[in-house]
């Protein structure tokens, strides 16, 4: 199956294809702010790169969020196009889940629970939890650094996996803990590869909308 992936979710992002035969290109994209603007000339790079065309692709790929409001909404219009215009499946997957597959990947599903974190600004911090079949035990949530710290220390067996460098400063230092790449792209191709057929829905692909977690974001349709 070909299959593009996309992550806009952060500061910095990618592209990543994964084409039928087992080959796998991708495409860094170092700075996201003005992504909107650049997305496809960056998609036609990587289709170049690889000798594919859009129409050769099966299923895209994104990444729903929590992450950047304006990549997480570039990324899943450009799918939702994508789908509309050449009659293909989307697939999307939340940020935090995604992580937790990542943290698994690395440590072979050695540790009984998985805590994603991430820093929601404000002093404020994202965190959830899942078991290594990625199924979620911990709603994910926004808390004060005070309560994470108590989260983390309650769960000083789980493995904590975070992208945000500045996230490292809150864990106990008797804690493990993985550091994650900025693009989440590649890890996203392996995800939707992997767990299409379990986690896809039938749902219409237009309904699909970004995961936003503060009660003071709108939720608006993309």
């Amino acid at each position: 199956m070909n299959i593009l992936s996309i992550d806009t979710s952060a500061e910095r992002g990618g592209l990543s294809l994964l084409k039928s035969n087992g080959d796998i290109y991708r495409f860094e994209i170092e700075n996201t702010q003005r992504v909107a603007e650049n997305i496809y000339r960056y998609i036609d790079e990587l289709m170049s790169k690889s000798g594919t065309s859009l129409k050769d692709i099966e299923l895209f790929a994104t990444i729903l969020g929590p992450g950047s409001f304006t990549g997480l909404r570039v990324s899943l219009s450009v799918v939702k196009a994508f789908s509309l215009a050449l009659h293909r499946r989307i697939f999307g997957v939340e940020t935090f889940r995604l992580m937790a597959f990542e943290g698994v990947n690395l440590r072979g599903g050695s540790y009984r629970h998985i805590l994603p974190v991430g820093n929601a600004r404000r002093g404020e911090y994202f965190i959830s939890g899942y078991d290594t079949h990625l199924v979620e035990i911990m709603p994910i949530r926004i808390v004060k650094m005070e309560e994470i710290k108590r989260i983390l220390i309650e769960n000083e067996n789980a493995l904590v996996v975070f992208r945000d460098e500045d996230v490292r400063g809150i864990i106990p230092s008797s804690q493990e803990a993985v550091l994650l790449d900025k693009d989440l792209s590649y890890a996203c191709l392996n995800f939707a590869k992997k767990y299409c057929d379990q986690f896809m829905s039938e749902t219409d692909p237009s309904s699909i909308e970004p995961v936003y977690v503060r009660n003071d974001v709108v939720r608006l349709k993309v």
